[in-house]
């Protein structure tokens, strides 16, 4: 442990940075998963918004939701009611650690377009 810890391979830095890029490119989480995520491993929140700043500087975090959605919208039952498939797209996002005024809006659009491609 002592010779991982010197040479750097175990260090909150660069977990917390690893973690961070790799959930959120992968696994399309959200900045409010990510950080609960992060505490659950004890990670400092200067570490966290260390990480957060350099990742989310070099990746769209609404391109990201916008494929997310996308992706759960291709799933939904399109004879189910427009109310119940924008519920199940808003619980989706929000899930994934995205903030509400966010999700709601490209929920919307992407049902409106969805709906309007029948």
């Amino acid at each position: 442990m002592a010779h991982l810890r010197q040479h750097r391979y175990i260090e909150d830095e660069r977990f917390a940075l690893a973690f961070t890029r790799d959930k959120h490119r992968f696994s399309g989480w959200g900045r409010q998963r990510l950080r609960q995520e992060l505490r659950q491993h004890r990670i400092p929140e200067s570490v966290i918004a260390a990480a957060f700043a350099e990742v989310f500087a070099e990746l769209d975090e609404d391109e990201q939701l916008q494929r997310v959605l996308e992706a759960k919208c291709r799933q939904l039952t399109h004879s189910d009611p427009a109310r119940k498939r924008l519920d199940q797209l808003i619980r989706h996002g929000l899930y994934r650690g995205y903030d509400y005024d966010s999700v709601r809006r490209l929920s919307e659009r992407l049902l409106a377009a969805s709906d309007s491609d029948d």
